[in-house]
């Protein structure tokens, strides 16, 4: 594919799998706003739990441009999201919070694979008020439709569960310093996005920002949900623009608007 930062893999790559295993369209878009529903009327508590394997740990600690963990990047893009509402983001910022499981020995993944490994660990709670993500950071490349590897795809989300694939070996080969860690976290708020039902996923439009042509994403081309976030120099502008502005929010007005408005 030649992408650098995997955005549009969500929509193309996990929906036509699952169109093989008898889904179809409607009801992924049923499952979308019935997942969105509870997500911003019912939710008063979202849990982000992360899994790694040995040599995949995702980057932790505090970069030095502004004292943060790297993961307040993704909390603070949650919590932009669900503004306004009483509910309560919990993120680990620490590896010590994370959870490590043992090497898969898995050199691909496709999206049913990454759904074995998510109900093998997804923990839920007694009710809807309390909603687990679970997040894993692998070894391995992704798995497309088609039976190839997808060496340059980053991570993707699975449409209608709450589990993410992270391919650590691709996120380190973005570049140095700073960059990959930015990546990961660039990464990480696009796929919570689309899983949370941007853009035009589940949550309304209040604007016309779909682009429709390439998926659930945004026309805006300063939003992290802008699929030519994908190139590699895209995305390589798209956060250093973010470290160098200082700022952690990378949604656009638009996006916000939508989880607002909802």
């Amino acid at each position: 594919m030649g992408n650098f930062l995997s955005i549009f893999v969500v929509v193309l790559f996990t929906s036509v799998i699952f169109s093989g295993c008898k889904s179809n369209s409607s009801n992924s878009e049923t499952t979308a706003i019935s997942s969105t529903q509870i997500y911003f009327h019912q939710m008063k508590t979202l849990v982000v739990d992360v899994y790694y394997e040995p040599g995949a740990e995702p980057y932790e600690g505090k970069p030095t441009t502004n004292g943060n963990y790297y993961w307040n990047i993704f909390e603070d893009n949650l919590k932009a999201l669900f503004s306004g509402r009483t509910v309560v983001i919990s993120v680990p910022k620490e590896l010590s919070s994370m959870n490590s499981i043992s090497a898969q020995n898995k050199t691909t993944w496709s999206a049913l694979d990454v759904v074995d490994l998510g109900n093998k660990f997804q923990k839920t709670s007694s009710d809807s008020s309390e909603i687990h993500f679970s997040i894993f950071f692998l070894k391995g490349n992704a798995l497309g439709s088609d039976g190839q590897t997808n060496v340059n795809t980053i991570g993707f989300s699975v449409t209608g569960t709450r589990f993410i694939a992270m391919f650590k070996d691709v996120i380190k080969g973005t570049g140095s310093l700073l960059v990959p860690k930015y990546v990961e976290q660039s990464t990480l708020v696009h796929e919570m996005g689309h899983a949370l039902g941007l853009v035009n996923n589940g949550l309304t439009l209040t604007s016309s920002h779909h682009d429709s042509s390439h998926g659930a994403h945004c026309t805006n081309t300063n939003c992290v949900m802008y699929y030519l976030n994908e190139g590699k120099s895209d995305a390589i502008n798209f956060v250093n623009q973010i470290i160098s502005s200082g700022s952690t929010l990378m949604f656009d007005e638009a996006c916000l608007n939508d989880a607002k408005s909802f």
